[in-house]
């Protein structure tokens, strides 16, 4: 069961040639049917036309035949009617109706046995026989073959011969009787090598290696398949290269050659492509969704059978549909997916029983039992129900085994004992089992030997060393005259050279004379300059000294003044720091008061604490330390400024010391992609040092890198260096622009500018830090380079003494404990009752989580963000909000900005944004509602004024959402209005727009079927999936009419059109969801038309709505009523395709000129095929011009020419309904001439 099916490749090739040209002298034909005098020369035509339009119009096909049966009942000889029946067989034959075609060649046999006819007897029976094949009857199709065979062979018609010998060789194949299969191919050959037909020595060629294929011996196949691609290609016939191309692939899959087997098939697939063959794409798809279905992928494999099966349906071959249909179905079993592989397999049931193909058949039963078999043994399952399940699987075998012998299938056989052999032995029937594993072994294929695996190697390399010895040839040429050029290069360089190296020596010659010279004159000049230089210095010293006994002179009056004034600056700066001093000593006590309660709470003194309240405390101690830290700077630049700050040097192991920080400062590191890497090694020097003074500086250097560095590493590194230690922390931050290199190291001072200015601090840490490392006798410097990262190196002196290295104690950690809503990126936070949804948008992790302790306790839902531009790609992503709190100051881009950006979307109306901040001036406030803010809140806030506020703008924004659900926001904006408050009744305007009508197709069917709610919830489902398109290209809904939608597009037609093509695409993806479920498909026609449109609002003062007036209405609903009979989906009126710009955009063609009732001047109708599926796209770019040559005809009343025209359009793309539709008119007008007044003017009533 899990050999790879090649699908149709003989058949495929046996229809190639039988197709013909087709019918390309239809208009003479169409002529000569006017004039003929005779039913007989009536009738000779008629059977041209009917057999010339049978591939691609077979209504008038079908017209014509049936008018030649009817005609051949009036003439005498009976030969006549032998060949129209023979006729519409083969009529019904094309359209696979093997029912109605055998009935009507029986009846042409008949009569032909009655007048003794052996041409049209072997005709007869060569027909019925192939039908007999395609339905299984095996053993009917070979009596009835042969009988055909012995005729020919006594009335020596060669050519039906040769057709006959294929027939009977493909019969045999499928019988399994591979040895008379053979003896058939080659006497096919052999007449059709006598015959001079070397298309068909190919084509019977080709069979000859599928043959070799089934048989198992796979270097005969390739010998006759890899000779024959040539010819083929040689040929230029792709199609019998591209079923070639499958076999071989076939071939490398069966050995396990999985990569070179699919090189050939998408070798296949893409010749089909360029082709524009989707019959070969299809067969392509199946075979490589084969493969990867043997290979176990089988996700992969549904998704290739399903792009088969997709062209198999819209070209309605049923014969790939039903073997798709199966092999979907096992694909499925395999999933375990068993309620979707017998839906398929019963629909490939179905198929085959209609088409009377009992080998499909066989097929089926024996995959059904392959699924009750694999129920059966599933997990978890009963054993009553698994018996029930192998019974199952008993009788679907038994009538597979059963059906398989009667036509004499060996495969069909195999695969029934197969299954029968796995469910017998899961009822426990051994003897039956027996019976089934004896009868499977006795059919089952050989394997392929290791040396065959070789042969095909071997086979395979000198197909490829054949096409690549020319190349090999060609490079080898080019070599020799390579390097032929290379020497005559080589000379030409050396005498190059030769005259280079004369040049430079004359011209150095030159060029030193010139400088002694130079110089000479320059020593001249230079000692005159001198001279009156230091005359003119003498004379400015004379000057300057008269100036400064002057200036010392006013000095010594003024600094009697300057004394008092700075011996008071000096008392108030001595306040001044006591003061700072006194407050930080006094700020300490409460400080550690907080932390410590806080502590000690987190540490269970009081009980265990939740999650939400460990965060909360987390916080309260992270900012009381941040508080204290403060205080401590500020005591140590006081202590600095004084010089009361005193060391306490000790021995001190560095890398210790850096172990120990790094262990406390790893907290800060959190949310960032940040390393900490410690390289200092272990057998460095000790340095001497106040330890305390220096955990402080390698704190500060440590958490600035952190600070300042959101990934990448901070390293710490150390080394001896003139007597001292020189420690470096290097980091791969945002890095120190070179002129702010200077101003770091000084109090107060940080470097401000949009990407620093949020990094909050007092500007003293780096001050503290230079002036600890010089109290220690060192110094310090950075490097940086901006956006790759800075380096901070500085100098302590060595000690004397090697420092003692303690174990390291435990570090107290309460990292553990993280703030609430923090754990992700997003940090979001979903309410209870799924209420408001809140942006938060603020740099500061502790303002974060005071609104989100807020807004959850109150029964919001929110997100939160840390920066404007997040902010902005969250609500650009399409998430819906309903409030953005917005702080003020943030890196990057200022709350302000965010804002601008947020209106440019948004109205006031639309999306509230309240402005939390501590900037609280008016000029702040001003600025703020300048940028769109709706209201604007200073920090602290006090929790219920921010409460009551939000819920004045929540409410004002209900109230307006719930108008716009009945009147849309675009509506109002189209009428000027930016709310619902603003509008009054009467309120229009009256300007060009184009409107949008759209159906879907036979929903009054599909709605009987279903009840009232599943009615509401399949039309909410469609109308969520495709009408998105219609507001994304600047549109709004109108109207819900039931299944039909109205939108207007205020804006340009093109806009209306691209949203029709992205509804039908969306549609499209809808369908094959739905299809996915066992659905039915929904088909939908739309219509657009521009004219002058009235858009305002009617009513009274109780109650109003808005609508619109206008005749555009009426006409786009006419064109979409136009769909459903030209077949196509989008219908546009000639004024919609006039007003677009660029009409090259779109590909359009002219569908008809239609009157409206009511209306004098008749409209031109186009269609727009971007929406349609690729292929078909691709199908009708081809015909576009043909078709358009036809439309002209038609309009002009030469139908004759028409008809050929639109003929033609069909032979390339059968399934337009376009097209067919004016073949038929064209071939009506033809035969029973032009109605009265005809303008080509369709009417449309309704």
């Amino acid at each position: 069961m899990n050999k790879i099916a090649t699908f149709f490749f003989p058949f495929l090739l046996v229809m190639a040639f039988l197709s013909g040209n087709g019918f390309c002298q239809t208009d003479s034909l169409l002529h000569a049917l006017k004039k003929a005098g005779t039913d007989t020369g009536k009738f000779e035509i008629q059977i041209k036309l009917g057999q010339g339009f049978s591939k691609n119009n077979a209504d008038t096909a079908l017209y014509f035949l049936s008018e030649s049966l009817s005609l051949a009942g009036g003439i005498k000889d009976n030969i006549y009617q032998v060949r129209a029946l023979y006729s519409l067989g083969e009529y019904y034959n094309d359209q696979k109706k093997l029912a109605k075609a055998l009935d009507y060649f029986q009846q042409s046999l008949v009569i032909a046995n009655e007048l003794e006819d052996k041409i049209w007897i072997s005709k007869c029976n060569l027909s019925i026989g192939g039908i007999y094949e395609d339905q299984g009857e095996l053993i009917k199709a070979l009596e009835t073959l042969e009988v055909s065979m012995k005729i020919l062979e006594e009335i020596d018609n060669k050519t039906d011969l040769a057709m006959c010998h294929l027939n009977l060789g493909q019969l045999y194949a499928t019988k399994g009787d591979y040895n008379k299969a053979l003896e058939h191919f080659l006497s096919s050959r052999d007449i059709e090598d006598e015959l001079g037909n070397t298309k068909r020595v190919a084509n019977v060629t080709a069979n000859i290696g599928m043959l070799y294929y089934k048989q198992g011996n796979f270097d005969s196949a390739l010998e006759y398949l890899v000779g024959v691609v040539k010819q083929f290609e040689e040929l230029g016939d792709v199609t019998r290269a591209s079923s070639c191309y499958i076999t071989i692939g076939s071939i490398h899959s069966e050995i396990g050659n999985i990569n070179i087997a699919l090189e050939y098939l998408q070798k296949a697939l893409n010749t089909a492509k360029e082709s524009d063959n989707p019959i070969m794409a299809s067969i392509c798809y199946a075979n490589i969704g084969s493969i990867y279905s043997n290979e176990k992928q089988y996700k992969k494999a549904l998704e290739y059978y399903m792009e088969s099966l997709k062209i198999a349906e819209e070209l309605q071959i049923t014969r790939i549909m039903s073997n798709n249909y199966n092999v979907i179905g096992n694909v499925y079993q395999k999933m375990k997916n068993y309620d979707r592989a017998l839906e398929y397999i019963n629909k490939s049931v179905s198929i085959n029983r209609e088409q009377g193909n009992n080998a499909g058949i066989t097929r089926n039963l024996s995959s059904m039992a392959e699924l009750y078999i694999s129920k059966a043994k599933a997990k978890g399952i009963s054993e009553g129900s698994s018996r029930e399940y192998f019974q199952k699987a008993v009788n679907s075998g038994n009538k597979a085994l059963s059906l398989a012998k009667e036509i004499n299938s060996l495969s069909g056989i195999r695969d029934a004992a197969g299954v029968l052999y796995q469910a017998n032995k899961g009822l426990g029937s051994k003897s039956k089992a027996l019976e089934n594993a004896e009868l499977y072994y006795e059919t089952k294929d050989s394997l392929l030997s290791g040396e065959k695996a070789r042969a095909i190697a071997e086979m395979e390399a000198r197909y490829q060393s054949e096409k690549k010895q020319l190349e090999i040839e060609k490079l080898e040429t080019e070599k020799i005259l390579q390097n032929e050029l290379i020497a005559i290069k080589d000379d030409r360089a050396k005498r190059n050279k030769l005259i280079m190296w004369f040049s430079l020596a004359g011209f150095l010659v030159i060029l030193v004379l010139a400088i002694i010279q130079f110089i000479q004159f320059k020593q001249k000049k230079r000692a005159n300059k001198l001279l009156s230089r230091q005359k003119k210095v003498i004379e400015d010293k004379n000057v300057k000294l008269e100036q400064l006994i002057e200036e010392v002179t006013r000095q010594k009056e003024e600094i009697s003044t300057e004394r008092g004034v700075s011996q008071r600056l000096k008392q108030i700066d001595k306040m001044k720091d006591e003061f700072l001093a006194k407050t930080s000593h006094e700020l300490r006590t409460p400080l550690n008061g907080i932390i410590g309660i806080a502590e000690s709470l987190l540490d269970g003194v009081a009980g265990e604490t939740n999650k939400r309240m460990a965060g909360n405390l987390l916080l309260i101690v992270t900012s009381g330390k941040r508080l204290t830290n403060l205080v401590n700077d500020i005591l140590d630049f006081s202590k600095m400024r004084n010089n009361e700050l005193n060391l306490q040097k000790k021995a001190i192991d560095l890398k210790s010391i850096f172990d120990v920080v790094i262990e406390l400062i790893s907290t800060l590191t959190k949310g960032k992609d940040i390393k900490l890497i410690n390289k200092i090694p272990a057998g460095l020097p000790s340095v001497d040092a106040d330890e305390n003074r220096l955990k402080q500086v390698i704190y500060n250097l440590m958490g600035n890198a952190i600070k300042f560095t959101d990934s990448g590493s901070i390293v710490m590194t150390a080394r001896q260096e003139d007597g001292m230690i020189a420690i470096s922390v290097a980091d791969t931050g945002i890095g120190i622009p070179k002129n702010k290199l200077e101003d770091i190291f000084k109090s107060f001072e940080q470097v401000d500018d949009a990407d620093t200015r949020s990094y909050e601090g007092t500007g003293l840490g780096l001050a503290i830090t230079k002036n600890l490392v010089e109290l220690h006798g060192g110094n310090i410097t950075v490097k940086s380079t901006p956006g790759k990262g800075s380096v901070f190196t500085f100098t302590l002196p060595i000690s004397d003494e090697q420092a003692k290295v303690d174990k390291p104690g435990e570090i107290v950690n309460i990292s553990k404990y993280e703030p609430i809503g923090t754990d992700d990126a997003l940090g979001e936070m979903q309410a209870s009752d799924g209420g408001y949804h809140i942006l938060i948008v603020d740099d500061e992790e502790i303002n974060q989580q005071v609104l989100a302790n807020l807004l959850s306790m109150n029964n919001y839902t929110f997100t939160q963000m840390y920066c404007g531009r997040d902010a902005l790609d969250r609500i650009n992503s399409g998430k819906k909000f309903d409030m953005v709190l917005l702080d003020v100051m943030m890196p990057k881009m200022s709350g302000y900005e965010v804002c601008v950006k947020i209106r440019e979307k948004y109205l006031p109306s639309e999306l509230p944004v309240i402005m939390l901040t501590a900037k609280n001036e008016i000029n702040d406030l001003v600025e703020g509602l300048t940028c769109g803010a709706n209201d604007y809140i200073p920090k602290p806030f006090i929790k219920d004024e921010l409460l009551t506020r939000m819920k004045t703008h929540l409410n004002l924004l209900k109230i307006n959402s719930a108008y716009e659900r009945f009147i849309p926001r675009e509506f109002l904006r189209t009428l000027g209005k930016e709310s619902i408050i603003d509008v009054n009744l009467g309120d229009q305007i009256h300007q060009e727009m184009t409107v949008f009508f759209s159906d879907i197709r036979s929903f009054t069917t599909i709605s009987e079927k279903m009840t009232p709610k599943e009615n509401f919830d399949f039309l909410n489902e469609y109308l969520s999936n495709c009408i998105p398109a219609v507001l994304n290209n600047h549109g709004f809904i109108d109207k819900y009419i039931g299944d039909a939608v109205m939108a207007i597009f205020p804006k340009d037609p093109e806009s209306a059109v691209k949203a029709a093509i992205d509804t039908l695409r969306q549609l499209e993806v809808y369908n094959n969801r739905r299809k996915e479920e066992g659905l039915d498909e929904i088909r939908c026609g739309i219509g657009l038309h521009t004219g002058p449109v009235m858009l305002g609002t009617i009513g009274n003062d109780d109650r109003m709505d808005g609508t619109v007036i206008s005749d555009a209405v009426n006409l786009s609903s006419r064109l979409e009523g136009l769909t459903k009979q030209f077949g196509v989906s989008l219908a546009i009126s000639g004024q919609t395709l006039k007003k677009i710009k660029n009409t090259g955009s779109f590909n359009s063609r002219f569908l008809c000129n239609v009157k409206v009732k009511g209306k004098e001047k008749a409209v031109k109708v186009y269609e727009i095929f971007d929406g349609d599926n690729e292929q078909i796209r691709n199908l009708k770019q081809q015909i576009k011009k043909t078709y358009e040559v036809g439309m002209v005809h038609y309009l002009n009343k030469e139908f004759s020419k028409a008809v050929a025209d639109f003929d033609n359009c069909l032979n390339i793309y059968p399934g337009d309904e376009t097209s067919k539709r004016y073949l038929r008119l064209s071939a009506q007008y033809v035969v029973n001439g032009v109605p009265e007044g005809w303008e080509g003017v369709e009417a449309v009533e309704k």
